[in-house]
């Protein structure tokens, strides 16, 4: 159809364009569409391939290093046991038994099953074992019977359990992995672990899982001899710990039990053989990953004790993700034929995912920088702290009165902004979900006390009076670090919100489940549209108190996070020009043990 003649060559061009482009668009992109999803599905398959496989890597790597870091502790130990008997080498069963409780071991060892002392004696004194001291209230047998150069009875083990009573006067050097063990334990001076053995403690069980020894010789005296010869002269015995490997992986295995769906973990001793002919330490749902031939395995060694552990991790390519590249094969022929309005879509959605993908890198960068410059910023202001202090104590001469009042002003300001640093730094540690709550028995009566007393000069310098009701211990079970720093925000902040010549008042009550602590204050008190956002990061409502106050906006937001991290809160009862009531409610038993504070993404940047 001719077009008519007032519309400009222009315009006329572009309506042809858009005609012609009607029937090729389309075309042009369902073609291109093919082409860029073909391509798509292949480094989808290709990166799913690749992130499958370095993620098995980075499980072997990662249990590998659990393994070795856990069993630190065990060597630590037993190198304080034999500290313990070189300086005390006639130690009796009764004072073992307290070393060992003292310790603590059952609680931070969940792998220890005993902790004993094996002395050495020949076969003219092993007629004289039955006079020794040991952890049993019987006369010490030595068995298996048997005419051996040497005996190395176990005369102590701890804890004293059924089982453990069971191997009291078994000869070690009756059993020649123990003996190997042993004997490179006296001749090196080190911690040696023996190879996996069936324990005697386990003798009785259907299907024993391995235990392992690990040895540390004690010589008469205090310190290693120098040679070979002057060790197997000097050894008196051996402090050891007896363990079951099986529960340090199981430990590893319930904490990061979400990483390993369809997977395949063993452990195994590689020490003298290859991975295939290995005993078996642990082993966890290995038949569903063997029946799959879809699958992949890594391995990682760690050094244990003169010992290779080997972690083998294999795990299921699920089926989901092996699809994947055929499901986007079909999908993006399907969606290339809705033509331009589906290419719009997608770059509007594009654009969405950039702009998403910038913020987070924007929110990403600024806390990296926050936490970088508050640790930057604390080594220099706590030095300037330290010179002030000194400048104060006289160090360098005694001060003008003018210099003293200038002192004490530099020094306060210094305080000030240390706060704000370590505010920054807390802030920090929220943001990477570092921050880790530790709950433990606490009297919180005593710590609104001491914050009370820390506060008192404070108050003084504004004629306030401090006045807490409450004096009958209460007792809950929290992480007294973060509970104290909560009560001192909010006392130290009724008193900067206070006018001068007031009161303070705070005050505890308690029910069967929660403790309610209120802080009253007499200040300029909040409106009602501000109450929500005092508790937003570096939020500060603007009034005559607080500009001269002064404060980084950190420390409500720093409080509500650590009150709900305990499974409390805090809530605020306020009217403008009659003061606020702060109130942290606690619960005096927590559901957990041990909780990681992750931001609260409510109370983020506003």
């Amino acid at each position: 159809m001719a077009l008519p003649d007032f519309i400009s060559p222009k315009t006329k061009s572009e309506l042809k364009l858009m005609n012609r482009s009607s029937i090729v668009l389309p075309v042009i992109v369902l073609l291109f569409g093919l082409v860029v999803t073909g391509m798509y599905a292949a480094v989808t398959r290709e990166t799913n391939d690749r992130d499958f496989k370095e993620g098995v890597v980075q499980q072997a790597d990662s249990m590998s290093a659990y393994v070795e870091t856990s069993m630190k502790p065990y060597g630590q130990l037993l190198e304080a046991t034999a500290a313990l008997l070189g300086v005390k080498p006639d130690l009796t069963a009764d004072e073992w038994k307290t070393f060992y409780e003292r310790t603590q071991s059952h609680e931070t060892l969940s792998a220890l099953i005993g902790i004993g002392y094996v002395p050495v004696v020949s076969r003219e004194s092993a007629s004289d074992s039955v006079q020794m001291d040991s952890s049993i209230d019987a006369p010490l047998t030595i068995y298996p019977e048997g005419d051996r150069d040497m005996y190395a009875p176990i005369q102590y083990l701890e804890p004293r359990t059924e089982d453990n009573q069971k191997a009291i006067g078994f000869d070690m050097y009756s059993n020649s992995t123990r003996r190997s063990a042993m004997e490179e334990a006296r001749d090196t001076g080190k911690l040696v672990m023996s190879a996996p053995l069936v324990l005697v403690q386990d003798r009785e069980k259907k299907e024993p899982n391995y235990g392992v020894l690990i040895y540390q010789a004690v010589y008469r005296s205090s310190v290693i001899p120098d040679t070979v010869e002057e060790r197997r002269a000097q050894l008196i015995g051996y402090t050891y710990v007896v363990m079951h490997p099986y529960d340090v992986v199981n430990d590893y295995q319930a904490l990061n039990s979400e990483r390993f769906v369809r997977s395949r973990l063993f452990l195994k001793d590689t020490t003298a053989t290859t991975p295939d002919k290995a005993p078996i330490l642990y082993a966890r749902n290995e038949r569903k990953v063997l029946s799959s031939a879809d699958q992949y395995h890594a391995l990682d060694s760690a050094s244990v004790f003169g010992r290779t552990w080997t972690t083998d991790v294999a795990r299921e390519q699920l089926q989901s993700r092996s699809q994947g590249p055929t499901v986007i094969l079909v999908s993006g022929g399907l969606l290339s034929l809705l033509l331009s309005g589906v290419v719009l879509a997608l770059f509007v959605q594009r654009i969405h995912g950039i702009q998403r993908t910038l913020q987070n890198d924007v929110q990403r960068t600024k806390d990296e920088l926050l936490a970088l410059a508050s640790h930057q910023l604390r080594t220099p202001a706590s030095a300037v702290k330290q010179y002030i202090g000194m400048l104060k104590m006289g160090i360098v001469g005694d001060l003008t009165p003018e210099q003293k009042a200038l002192a004490d002003k530099a020094y306060d300001t210094n305080e000030r902004q240390l706060n704000i640093i370590n505010e920054l730094l807390y802030v920090s540690k929220l943001d990477a979900g570092q921050l880790v709550i530790d709950p433990r028995e606490m009297n919180l009566t005593a710590f609104v006390q001491k914050t009370l007393d820390d506060n008192i000069d404070h108050a003084s310098e504004k004629g306030i009076t401090l006045q807490f009701s409450r004096k009958q211990p209460i007792t809950i079970i929290a992480d007294s670090r973060y509970v104290s720093m909560v009560i001192d925000n909010l006392v130290s902040n009724a008193i900067k919100y206070s006018y001068p010549s007031t009161k303070v008042y705070v005050s505890i009550k308690s029910d069967s489940d929660y403790v309610l602590l209120s802080v009253k204050d007499s200040g300029v008190g909040l409106h009602k549209d501000d109450i929500e956002r005092i508790f937003h990061k570096f939020t500060r409502v603007d009034n005559p108190l607080s500009r001269e106050s002064g404060g980084s906006g950190l420390g409500l937001f720093l409080a509500r996070q650590l009150a709900r991290a305990h499974g409390g809160d805090i809530t605020v009862e306020s009217e403008p020009e009659k003061g606020s009531i702060f109130t942290l409610r606690l619960p005096k038993t927590p559901t957990i043990d041990t909780n990681i504070v992750h931001l609260d993404p409510t109370y983020g940047d506003k």
